[in-house]
């Protein structure tokens, strides 16, 4: 099958909480989409300014936007001109996204509205969670936080 530049980019989104490996598991992610020949561009994001996911992508030599000092929640316009601006001018077959770990909702908030509101046409992937291993099994065995700290595990019990 031939590539079809005017398909719909696959937008893939990774969450999870801070050490997860999200980062990781996206620069992974980029590179395997790379190597089949994908245009890849990716959306980092968190509360701060001068994201050190951002710069850790970039300079392993993928195109790389931020959405800094808000989460793709709070600042939804912020990520779609974002996801426009990627791929200086020839929009990415696959857009990856992290947004910050402590959002809450993203689907109702984000994956939702970017397909029905988003200009730009999406084909949106099931939202992705990285779990650390050793956080999974302390929940699966019923422990008191599951590992987190106690504001991450209030996050948890509230997603």
């Amino acid at each position: 099958m031939s590539r079809n530049h005017a398909m719909k980019p696959v937008y893939i989104m990774v969450g999870g909480f801070l050490g997860a490996g999200k980062t990781t598991t996206v620069s992974r992610l980029a590179r395997h989409f790379m190597q089949q020949g994908k245009r890849v561009g990716i959306v980092t994001n968190d509360q701060t300014t001068d994201l050190v996911d951002t710069y850790n992508l970039r300079s392993q030599g993928f195109d790389v936007g931020e959405v800094a000092g808000s989460c793709f929640c709070c600042n939804f316009d912020a990520l779609t001109s974002t996801v426009e601006q990627l791929g200086a001018g020839a929009l990415p077959e696959v857009i990856l996204a992290e947004p910050v770990g402590s959002c809450t909702d993203l689907v109702a908030t984000v994956l939702r509205p970017l397909s029905e509101v988003y200009g730009v046409p999406l084909d949106i992937a099931p939202y992705g969670v990285i779990l650390k291993p050793s956080h999974g099994l302390r929940i699966l065995r019923g422990e008191q936080r599951g590992g987190f700290s106690p504001k991450a595990n209030y996050i948890f019990r509230k997603q």
